[in-house]
């Protein structure tokens, strides 16, 4: 598996890089700060970590089919209405600013496990959930009701309040370890 860790303290964008064909897991540090715009990562990626300051349109970034995970930074606060997400993309984390509303969002087909965040505070029943969600955890602040909302029978857990500590170490079929924790990348 190879793996790359990245981190600028300011990039305008990365639409002109050519990625390695064999790139699967890409982690962005806690130093990037760039835009989005025309930003094509490379077709074999299963994990994207975005960390600490990104807070871009999601909507501009060419998401390959391939992701299986995301991990948005903390500072990520933006619509997720004009995403185009793979329909594989099994895990979802939305970082603790995040606090949009979801109503119109096109959520992947094959989403397992969303985290919203801390500071998500919106209604959640006027939604269409992915039909195979089994967990999905709500920061806590949110104050929403839970009633009266049309989950998907796969749903298994809700859970409000932090995020679980195992939420990093997921681990995929393909052997990789897409936690952050590489020691090749440290």
């Amino acid at each position: 598996m190879l793996c790359a860790l990245l981190s600028f303290v300011y990039v305008k964008n990365l639409g002109g890089v050519t990625w390695r064909a064999d790139l699967e897991y890409l982690r962005f540090g806690c130093r990037l700060n760039m835009t989005s715009e025309h930003t094509r990562l490379p077709q074999r990626l299963a994990a994207l970590k975005m960390c600490c300051h990104w807070d871009y349109p999601l909507a501009l970034v060419d998401l390959p089919e391939s992701l299986k995970f995301i991990q948005l930074s903390d500072a990520f606060d933006q619509p997720l209405d004009e995403v185009r997400f793979p329909p594989g993309l099994a895990y979802l984390y939305l970082g603790d600013n995040f606090d949009q509303p979801l109503h119109d969002v096109k959520w992947p087909t094959n989403l397992k496990v969303l985290y919203l965040g801390d500071s998500f505070d919106h209604s959640l029943g006027i939604q269409e959930w992915p039909v195979g969600l089994e967990s999905l955890f709500l920061g806590g602040n949110f104050s929403g009701d839970i009633d009266n909302i049309v989950w998907p029978d796969s749903l298994t857990t809700i859970k409000v309040g932090c995020i679980p500590c195992d939420f990093y170490d997921i681990k995929w079929p393909l052997g990789g370890d897409y936690s952050g924790r590489d020691s090749s990348l440290e």
